[in-house]
């Protein structure tokens, strides 16, 4: 349930960040050089691989604790 719930919770950040990124795209064309451009989608990369990573990197952690504080059967 809690796997599924945080796919749900991603898939609706990743799709209000593309459309934000939608929205900024014509601001940019407008304003910004192609170099600009091209490094605010790898900042958006980084962060979408962050948010991603770090949920994993914690139940990583929480499950070694669980394996570690589990008693000796």
């Amino acid at each position: 349930m809690g796997l599924k719930f945080a796919g749900l919770r991603l898939r609706r950040f990743l799709a209000l960040l593309f459309i934000q990124e939608k929205k900024l795209n014509f601001a940019q064309m407008l304003h910004k050089s192609t170099i600009d451009v091209l490094f605010s989608k790898r900042c958006w990369g980084l962060v979408i691989l962050s948010f991603w990573l770090f949920p994993a990197a914690m139940g990583m952690i929480r499950l070694a604790h669980q394996i570690k504080l589990r008693p000796e059967a």
